[in-house]
């Protein structure tokens, strides 16, 4: 476009789009368009790769209307143009805004414990590990697991963190336990390490729970990156000025000759159709940013350890122990829930109700329905994780 300032009165908004390729530039230009005489219905949208993710964020701080990823998503442009021009809600913008803090790389773990702002994740199930960990990553927020309560506690112990992240249930010591043994361990101390939840059973009364117990919230599995981000910059600022764009990790890292961001990439693979009901895959994009090789990888490993959950919850139906068949079913409904795979999800969410309900009949009814519902998920996957 036309790098001039002059900007025609109009009684109706005008939308400007700039194409920024380079750190700072688009900014300027937008806040040229916005200062000139006649502006005051012109509404300056940045669209920008994902590589200048500190361009992106600042284009929020200096007032720009909206900033937008490359390559651009249709139904996102819409929603720009339709608030832009007072047809839509300004939470569309807002949506639109929270992909913007993606496109970071962590510090190092060091650097973070440095700083106080490492993150300590407490999960005992390796799905919802990788499904919180690439969301973090991708934020730019550098983190440990532990697989459990106890673990968590001895690290917290040797260790120093800004923030944790645990899972209600969790063998051994789960994340109420965790959170009491913590908050003993501070009596007397000047310091108080923010703790926030993370439950797939967002039930009436559960914030209240997390903070009788001590915690200072709770995030619902599967995550939202909204959710995940306002948590992030509320409970840990001081991780921000450590995080750095993603494209320059990767050229410092990155082996001779091997591609960096700027550079062609290899096709990406066809995406399949599948039915939501069997997967989701708008739940695995907003994990993974995109249906990419890492994400076709932990669709693979997830679809390949269904087996095992779901004979760990007939194991225990079988010994008539409901305590470890609604367990059992708890880690299959969150796993599957983070994965995006909703039928299997909801069948393993109905047998832990009904086990709640000390229902051990209708429970076994419903356990037999896993066994060709993960069937149904093998198949409709294989093309995308072959």
């Amino acid at each position: 476009m036309n790098h001039g300032v002059d900007v025609p009165p109009s009684s109706t908004p005008t939308v400007a789009f700039i194409h920024g390729t380079e750190s700072g530039a688009g900014i300027a230009l937008g806040q040229k368009l916005m200062a000139a005489d006649g502006a005051a219905n012109f509404r300056v949208v940045l669209a920008a790769p994902r590589k200048l993710a500190s361009t992106l964020a600042e284009a929020d701080r200096v007032g720009l209307f909206a900033a937008l990823t490359l390559p651009l998503r249709r139904h996102r442009l819409w929603h720009v143009i339709a608030a832009a021009l007072g047809r839509a809600e300004l939470d569309a913008r807002q949506a639109i805004a929270a992909d913007v803090d993606i496109g970071w790389a962590p510090p190092s773990v060091d650097e973070a414990r440095a700083a106080g702002a490492l993150i300590l994740v407490a999960e005992d199930n390796r799905t919802n590990q990788i499904a919180i960990k690439r969301p973090l990553d991708q934020r730019g927020y550098a983190h440990e697991m532990a697989d459990n309560g106890a673990i968590a506690l001895s690290m917290y112990r040797s260790g120093s963190y800004g923030l944790l992240l645990t899972d209600f249930h969790m063998p051994e010591m789960d994340g109420f336990q965790l959170t009491a043994a913590i908050r003993k361990h501070e009596e007397g101390g000047d310091r108080r390490l923010p703790i926030v939840a993370l439950t797939a059973d967002a039930l009436p009364g559960t914030e209240q729970q997390c903070l009788s117990a001590g915690m200072d919230g709770y995030l619902t599995k599967p995550i939202d990156s909204k959710a995940l981000t306002g948590a992030l910059a509320k409970w840990l600022p001081q991780a921000q000025a450590l995080r750095r764009p993603a494209s320059d990790a990767a050229a410092d890292t990155a082996a001779p000759g091997a591609p960096i961001a700027g550079r062609p990439a290899a096709p990406k693979p066809a995406v399949p159709a599948i039915d939501p009901q069997i997967l989701d895959l708008a739940r695995l994009s907003e994990t993974f940013g995109g249906l990419d090789g890492a994400a076709r990888e932990f669709i693979a490993g997830f679809v390949a350890d269904v087996p095992r959950m779901i004979r760990a919850i007939e194991t225990a139906l079988t010994a008539s122990n409901s305590t470890k068949a609604r367990d059992a079913a708890h880690a299959l409904k969150g796993a599957a829930r983070s994965t995006g795979a909703v039928r299997l999800g909801q069948i393993a969410s109905d047998i832990q109700d009904c086990l709640d309900s000390d229902d051990m009949e209708t429970a076994a009814m419903l356990a037999s329905l896993l066994a060709q519902t993960h069937a149904e998920l093998r198949d409709a996957t294989h093309q995308l994780i072959a």
